[in-house]
């Protein structure tokens, strides 16, 4: 039987119809003449909150939400609805109790799921944000929202795989959405598969050409693939759009880096600390470019800065420890290398670099041991360019004395440098393993293959390049989570 309309209910309606139109003070004074007829109504009062709510009054719409709890206790969509105003203030732990209470009450309610999944990601309780957002497209699977979230949980966790099948999941329920392009192409450009995620960037900007994280995530998939003047172009664009990003300047300045070309690298990564002064990476990476200049005494200081904004920052310690043994300090160098250590357990450049500290401090024991650590990680630690040092004799024979056999390379790819290649600030030239020896134009730095299945590399000095390659992504989708857990604040 059709339910009778009363004066009350009629009032009711109208609000709900006002307020779909953005029509937020006449469903205002519709809810009010609804309550008035019918105080007792808890549906009203989780209407007129609503209204408050998207009005950005939040001390009425948590006054209503209360009422409308208290009226019907065993009604949900006020608990929900009243995390969803908490955590938009910043109370998650408030928001998390009331989604939970909400769950209780309706075990399948989905909005309840991704909210509390939302309030945990925001607390960076990544393990249950997934789990609600799990349960949320299990009550709900068409949740293109929830699926976006866990995705950007599982890109936050570098789990590029399973965020590439969440964004994936999102665009078959939503073909356009740019938002889901650009976090599968961001997925796909970490896990290597750089075609793919050029092709993700190309098709969000056929949709959106105005996005400027899609032009900064194409620029650092070009800079990857080692095409760094389509890197710097599409950066280039993206500061176009976006003259206040910080990390648009961050990732052009690696381009021109990468490139060699260490003055306009030396701009963007002084425009970075300008714009963002409490950016530890920004100072590290123009700490890399001082490094590669020779400029050690700038270097020091901007390690120093990064080091005081991010104690817990392992590559710029091993960069500072770098500059300080080629400067001579040898006691300052191992500190750091140390201290890097014991942040990252087996860091092969710092173990590297320690050893050569040690070998310079005349102690080939420590310094042997060292380098075998460092040559029992797992290869695809071999990838990086340093100087070459010799394998001494008194290293050799701290090996020999520690009963290990240690096979050596017996062949090394020689790759010359750029003009002005400050990357190992000690060289030396008498490297010597079988019968291979480098050209006689010594003093270059020299590689090992990715694939070298090597468990001794000889004596080398490593800087750490930049650290903070894709930040500017993960910002945007946590930005993107903020439009996804607005949209459903009416119940």
């Amino acid at each position: 039987m059709k339910a009778k309309v009363t004066p009350a209910s009629a009032n009711r309606k109208r609000g709900e119809t006002n307020a779909e139109n953005s029509d937020y003070e006449r469903a205002l004074q519709d809810y009010a003449e609804s309550i008035r007829l019918k105080p007792v109504e808890a549906v009203a009062f989780l209407r007129r909150g609503t209204v408050y709510g998207k009005k950005g009054d939040k001390e009425h719409a948590l006054q209503d939400f209360d009422e409308a709890t208290r009226l019907k206790p065993d009604f949900a969509p006020p608990f929900y609805s009243r995390g969803l105003v908490l955590e938009l203030g910043g109370n998650h732990a408030g928001a998390i109790e009331n989604y939970t209470e909400a769950i209780r009450l309706k075990p399948d309610y989905a909005l309840a799921f991704y909210g509390r999944g939302v309030a945990y990601y925001t607390q960076g309780n990544l393990d249950r944000a997934i789990a609600d957002f799990t349960a949320a497209t299990l009550a709900k699977p068409d949740f293109a929202s929830a699926y976006h979230m866990r995705g950007t949980a599982h890109y936050r966790r570098n789990e590029y795989r399973m965020a590439i099948n969440d964004f994936s999941a999102v665009l078959r329920l939503k073909p356009d959405e740019t938002d889901a392009l650009l976090g599968r192409g961001g997925a796909h450009a970490m896990e290597g598969e750089y075609s793919e995620a050029i092709q993700d960037f190309d098709a969000s900007l056929r949709l959106k050409p105005d996005q400027a994280e899609a032009f900064a995530g194409r620029s650092y998939t070009w800079e990857q693939k080692g095409d760094y003047d389509r890197a710097i172009a599409d950066s280039t664009q993206a500061i176009r759009l976006q003259a206040d990003s910080e990390s648009f300047f961050l990732i052009r300045g690696v381009a021109y880096e990468k490139k060699r070309d260490y003055r306009h690298a030396f701009a963007d990564f002084t425009t970075a600390v300008r714009l963002d002064p409490a950016d530890p990476t920004a100072f590290f990476d123009r700490g890399l470019t001082y490094s590669r200049r020779g400029d050690r005494a700038h270097a020091i200081q901007d390690y120093n800065q990064a080091i005081k904004l991010k104690p817990d920052f392992p590559a710029a310690l091993n960069n500072r420890g770098v500059t300080y043994l080629a400067m001579g300090m040898l006691d300052r160098a191992i500190r750091d290398f140390t201290m890097a250590l014991q942040m990252k357990p087996g860091y092969p450049l710092a173990l590297y670099n320690r050893g050569i500290s040690y070998r310079k401090k005349g102690d080939p024991a420590r310094a042997a041991q060292d380098f075998k650590q460092a040559g029992r990680l797992p290869e695809d630690v071999f990838g990086f360019s340093a100087g070459g040092a010799r394998y001494n004799d008194d290293i050799m024979a701290a090996i020999r004395n520690q009963n290990e056999k240690i096979p050596l390379r017996t062949s090394w790819t020689y790759l010359p440098p750029g003009k002005g290649d400050e990357s190992a600030p000690h060289r030396d030239s008498s490297i010597k393993t079988g019968n291979s020896k480098p050209p006689a134009e010594t003093k270059q730095p020299w590689r090992l293959p990715k694939n070298d299945t090597s468990t001794f590399l000889a004596a080398a000095l490593f800087l750490t390049t930049t650290t903070k390659t894709w930040a500017l992504l993960f910002a945007s989708l946590a930005n993107i989570s903020g439009t996804c857990r607005t949209h459903t604040i009416m119940t």
